[in-house]
Parts: C-alpha cells; sequence; structure tokens
C-alpha cells in the first residue's frame, strides 16, 4: 500500500556512499588577523567550544567561542588589555573548562624591564558564563619575584575542578623552580604562589592535575645526578594552604639511572585515578633512544603502582595522553619505521594490558589523543610537508580504528601546524583546531569529525526510493535505536527529552512531520557494529526540485517510557534532483 503523502515527505532522503562521512567542512576563524597565528588550545564540552591563540601582529591573546558542534563560531575576543604590544606567549594546557567556566592564563611581557630580552609574567582572565564576558586580565603573583624582572615564567599551566583553579608556573631563577597558585572562587581572588619542590635542583618538565582541594603537581628534577632528571610527585589536600608531604619519586630507574627528557609529563586526574606519562633515556634498555613509560595512583597519589614501559628500541618523541571513564589511552611518534609515525596504545584495566595501534603512514609529527567512553581520536601533522591536518578515530574504546583523514580534505596548499584536538562529550564530537600558510602566514582553522555517520542512500529524484544507514556508532549503543530527523535547512532546534540535545536542524515543516515518524519508518536498530538502517520511502512527486534537506541521526534508548539521547551525528545535506 503506498503511503501518505505527508510521510514520506518528511523522509525524503538522497543517494550517497556507504563510505564513513567526510569530516566536516573547515572555518578560518581569523581571517582579519593583524599577523601569523600562534599556540592554539581547543576546549569543548557541552553546548561549548572555544580555542585560544596568539595573534604576531598585534601582540594579542584572543579567544573564540563556538556551539558544541564546532560549527558555529562568534568573533574572537582580546582577552589582554596591553597597549604596549609586548610578547605574549600560550602554552600546552593555557586554556581549560569545566561546566561554564572557561580559564585562560598566558605569558605576557609588558612589564618587562629588559632592553635585550623578554622576561614574562603570568596573566589571567576568567570566564564563568561560558565565554559571553570575560574577567578583566589580572597579573599572578610568582613566588614574590618581582613583575617583570629577570626572574621570567618560562611556561605556565593551568588546572581547573568546579570553582577551583590552580596555576603552575615554571620560573628562572637560576635553576628552574615550580610555583603554585590558586583561585577558590571561580577566579574572582587568587592566593599566592607556594614553591612545589623541597630542593633548589633545576626543573624542566611539569604537570598539573585538580580535584576538588586536591592539587597535584609532578615535575622532574636532577637532585640524585645532576643532569639526570628524575619524576618527582605532590599533593595538597587543602587547596595548597598545605603541602601533604615531601614529593615522592615516581620513576623507578633509582638515583644516576635513566633521564626524564624534554617531550614533556602529562597528567590526568578523575577522582582518585591520576595516571602521569613520560620519556626517558639513558637507562640500561635504552641509553640513547626515549622510552615511554607510565604509572597510575589509584587512591589519589598515595601509592603507585608499577611502572609500565610502553615503547622501548625505537626513539619516542611528542607523546600525549588523556583519560575518561576507565580508559588510559597515550599517543606518540616514533621511528620504528624510519619516519616517525602516530601509534596510541590503550588501556580499559588501569594499565594492566594495553592495545596499541599505528595509526598514520608515510610520516607524522605531534600526535594528540582525546577519550570520551567509546569514542577516541588523535590528530597529528602528516603525512610528510607540507603538512596536513590529519586524524582517526575509533568508536570502540581504541579496538579498532577508522582509516585516518585530513581534516582539511584536501583544500589546504599550505603546511599545517598546532594540530589540536577536543572533545564533546554530549554530542561524541571530536573539535580540531590547526594553524596552515595558506594566505601565506599561519591562520586559525576549525574543523574536526564524529564516529557516528548518518548516510542517505537511493534516488533522491522525485518519486525515487530512499532511505538512510547509520554507520559507527558507539559500540555500547548495540542493541539500541537511531532515528532521522529532517529539515529544509540549519538551526538550532533542541530535542525536547533527554538533556536538551541541539540538533543543527531548523524547527520547520520537515523537522515536525519528521518527529512524528520516530519511532517508524525514519528509525531503525543498531547492531554490534554501529550499524542500522531505516526502511525504504518514496519521495513524492511534489517535492521541488533544488531543495536542500538537512539530515541527522540521533542514537536513543527507552526504558520504562523515558528516552534516553545516545550519539548524534554531523549534518548531513541532500538536494532534491
Amino acid at each position: 500500500m503506498r503511503k501518505s503523502f505527508l510521510i514520506p515527505l518528511a523522509g525524503l532522503v538522497c543517494a550517497g556512499s556507504l563510505a564513513a562521512q567526510n569530516p566536516r567542512a573547515y572555518q578560518d576563524l581569523t581571517p582579519a588577523a593583524a599577523g601569523a597565528i600562534y599556540s592554539p588550545s581547543v576546549v569543548s564540552d557541552g553546548d561549548m567550544s572555544a580555542i585560544l591563540y596568539n595573534d604576531s601582529g598585534d601582540k594579542g591573546v584572543y579567544v573564540v567561542v563556538g556551539n558544541g558542534h564546532g560549527t558555529a563560531w562568534g568573533t574572537p575576543v582580546r582577552l589582554d588589555s596591553d597597549t604596549t604590544m609586548a610578547e605574549k606567549r600560550n602554552d600546552t594546557f593555557s586554556l581549560v573548562m569545566d561546566g561554564s567556566t572557561l580559564v585562560a592564563v598566558w605569558r605576557d611581557g609588558r612589564n618587562n624591564t629588559s632592553t635585550t630580552t623578554t622576561y614574562y609574567d603570568t596573566w589571567v582572565s576568567v570566564s564563568n558564563d561560558g565565554g559571553q564576558t570575560w574577567s578583566p586580565d589580572q597579573i599572578l603573583d610568582k613566588g614574590g619575584y618581582p613583575y617583570g624582572g629577570s626572574n621570567t615564567v618560562l611556561a605556565v599551566k593551568a588546572a581547573i575542578s568546579g570553582p577551583h583553579i590552580y596555576v603552575a608556573q615554571l620560573i628562572d631563577n637560576g635553576n628552574d623552580e615550580l610555583w603554585v597558585l590558586a583561585s577558590h572562587d571561580g577566579g574572582l581572588t587568587w592566593g599566592t604562589a607556594v614553591n612545589a619542590s623541597t630542593v633548589t635542583n633545576d626543573i624542566d618538565n611539569f604537570a598539573i592535575g585538580a580535584d576538588g582541594l586536591n592539587c597535584y603537581v609532578a615535575w622532574d628534577d636532577d637532585r640524585n645526578a645532576l643532569y639526570d632528571d628524575d619524576l618527582w610527585f605532590r599533593m595538597s589536600h587543602d587547596g595548597l594552604a598545605t603541602w601533604m608531604a615531601p614529593e615522592a619519586q615516581i620513576d623507578a630507574s633509582g638515583p644516576a639511572n635513566g633521564d626524564i627528557e624534554y617531550g614533556g609529563i602529562f597528567m590526568t586526574v578523575d577522582g582518585p585515578v591520576i595516571g602521569l606519562c613520560w620519556e626517558e633515556d639513558e637507562l640500561p634498555s635504552s641509553m640513547v633512544d626515549e622510552e615511554l613509560h607510565w604509572n597510575v595512583s589509584t587512591d589519589g597519589g598515595h601509592t603507585w603502582g608499577t611502572e609500565v614501559v610502553l615503547q622501548t628500541g625505537f626513539d619516542t618523541d611528542n607523546h600525549w595522553m588523556d583519560y575518561n571513564g576507565g580508559t588510559f589511552a597515550v599517543a606518540w611518534e616514533d621511528n620504528r619505521n624510519l619516519a616517525d609515525e602516530a601509534f596510541v596504545a590503550v588501556s580499559h584495566d588501569l594499565g594492566a594490558t594495553w592495545t596499541e595501534t599505528q595509526l598514520s603512514a608515510g610520516g607524522a609529527a605531534y600526535p594528540r589523543v582525546v577519550v570520551g567512553g567509546d569514542y577516541i581520536g588523535a590528530d597529528w601533522g602528516g603525512p610528510s610537508y607540507p603538512e596536513n591536518p590529519m586524524a582517526a578515530v575509533s568508536r570502540d574504546g581504541g579496538m579498532t580504528w577508522l582509516p585516518a583523514q585530513d581534516l582539511a580534505m584536501g583544500g589546504q596548499p599550505g603546511d599545517a601546524d598546532y594540530v589540536e584536538l577536543g572533545f564533546n562529550a554530549k554530542y561524541n564530537n571530536f573539535v580540531a583546531a590547526w594553524l596552515s600558510d595558506d594566505t601565506g602566514i599561519n591562520h586559525l582553522y576549525v574543523g574536526g569529525e564524529r564516529c557516528q555517520t548518518l548516510t542517505p542512500v537511493g534516488n533522491f529524484t522525485p518519486g525515487g526510493t530512499v532511505g538512510f544507514q547509520a554507520d559507527n556508532f558507539g559500540a555500547s549503543e548495540a542493541g539500541t535505536g537511531f532515528g532521522t530527523l529532517v529539515a529544509a535547512g540549519p538551526g538550532n532546534y533542541t530535542i525536547p527529552f533527554g538533556g536538551g540535545y541541539d540538533t543543527g536542524l531548523a524547527n520547520d515543516a520537515y523537522l515536525n512531520f519528521t518527529l512524528g515518524l520516530n519511532p517508524g519508518p525514519l528509525s531503525g536498530g543498531l547492531d554490534a557494529a554501529g550499524h542500522g538502517s531505516t526502511s525504504t520511502l518514496n519521495v513524492p512527486l511534489s517535492v521541488p526540485v533544488g531543495t536542500v534537506l538537512h539530515c541527522v541521526g540521533v542514537g536513543y534508548s527507552v526504558n520504562a517510557g523515558v528516552v534516553t539521547i545516545g550519539s548524534i551525528t554531523d549534518v548531513t545535506t541532500v538536494t532534491v534532483q
């Protein structure tokens, strides 16, 4: 029996490939930049994404805020009030967020007292309303050392947990020192900085993490043997009012054996689970090439497990680590295949076992990795000069990976640098930011992708038979369902249950017809591989040729009458031919 006119109208779809959906269209966020852009940091959570960067033309520190999909972005806002054109620098973890609070920290030379070099201080600006407004920038204490003097800030990182914000600064005092300070009212007021270390030996790398009033810091210094750094960890349980105890050595190499290298120290904190990852050489197992080492504490840093060597036998560089919901993921590059390639190792059992995967082919540099439940994503620059912003994603916690893709889809002739990655847990969405010199100088670009996709299939001419196929939904969504929503344009229609999810669709007649068909002919089940399909429908003859339809797949489950929203796809468009 032929279906009614209204039902197939709402279910109009297009012919399409069954392959994975391409990355979303990338955007230049700095077309009016005064100069080359540097040092982007990207974060995303809920219905907000944000990117911090430097503009070398006017020496400004800027932030640009977008939606949780990473598709709609506002105008860049300058955070610093400097009018002297002083040099400024962002560092890794210069932008952090928790809920609607965003914290930006940077090194700033506006008080510089030297005529031959730049001495930096640490400045901060905070937004407590999702980036709509920002506090006036203010300078932070750096252990009593004078502002603008030779005790320059060499690096700065921030951590946040609710209203508790912590900032760690590496400060030059002959031997470099680690000073940490806190705000416990969302950045309204700040305490004085306290020294993390009980000795004066030189520090090169550091990391900071937070869980409420618990502040954790890790660093390397050479107290045990000159120029051979060991890894140290210290904690405060009262918001830096006191340190619980002297620092403890974490690496197992012992005095005068092993040297923590400049690849950095990475820390993750999730309640009592604290992870540390670092590069180390000058060991009996590897005298020259850097190994990749990892360890975990499950009791808030009081005791630590057995150190794990994730990579040995080749030269490790530029590692990165993330943790979420019981899953650790570590990314790095090494030269086992002559050219450096990107690798990821994943553990779901607190490091007892690991699954390693090579993600790149033909070369890779500076990989990043983020974890969100089923979904793990990694990006890097590659494969060779001029590099592209490359990325790969997994739907099953890193057990398998979809093929790596160029986030610029071959559309950028320039060289990509600083390829950074954030994950939005609400929309199961990867938001990527990178620099590329297509215009002659680096601009800031944003793009990204999702594992889960919706593909229109069939003949999308009037009267044609069509349907939708879902692919690569998360492994934990097996046995649940997905629905298809269709609108005649983009918008911000929010699903009226299950947490307020913005679909990216207009609230129009097509959308309203679609809602009535879910569950129904525009829905289907998801199998163990994350695949599913709808039934077929006929395109009504009355639909105008040239109509552009916007389509979204929404995962869902129903339990005791309560609808829970799962993964949501990017918007797919199709033009009626």
